[in-house]
């Protein structure tokens, strides 16, 4: 029998994305990253109202779906977002999932602009083509 590389804590790249991605706290840091760019856990602490240890485990899974990058500075670390991690996690969605109907979220730029405004493409919602840019 050959061992597994798969120990305990084992995770897939999948898991880690859908894990990032499934916390309405983390979608706001993303949210926050992309508005002001880098920035400290300290500067997230007032806008999400959560301590400073909530944000680094929140911060900590995004890291690990390659979500945001990190930059130390002197003794603090400063988190961005990652453009290539942004990149390669539409592309992964949008090869695995049904494919989009929706002519405005065909593009990968077009779907992640779409997540940060709030609205479900169709095909995650399982809704009619159209439906997520009808209000």
């Amino acid at each position: 029998m050959v061992p597994s590389c798969r120990g305990k804590g084992y995770m897939s790249q999948p898991d880690r994305l859908y894990r990032a991605l499934g916390d309405k706290t983390r979608l706001r840091i993303l949210q926050h990253l992309h508005a002001h760019g880098m920035t400290c856990v300290c500067e997230l602490v007032q806008p999400l109202g959560l301590p400073q240890s909530t944000v680094s485990s929140h911060l900590r899974t995004l890291r690990e779906a390659g979500l945001v990058t990190t930059e130390k500075i002197g003794r603090w670390v400063f988190y961005g977002m990652s453009s290539d991690g942004l990149a390669e996690a539409i592309g992964w969605l949008q090869g695995n999932l049904d494919p989009v109907k929706c002519a405005c979220h065909r593009e990968p730029a077009g779907l992640y602009a779409a997540c940060l405004a709030g609205k479900v493409p169709a095909s995650f919602a399982l809704a009619e083509p159209e439906a997520c840019c009808q209000d």
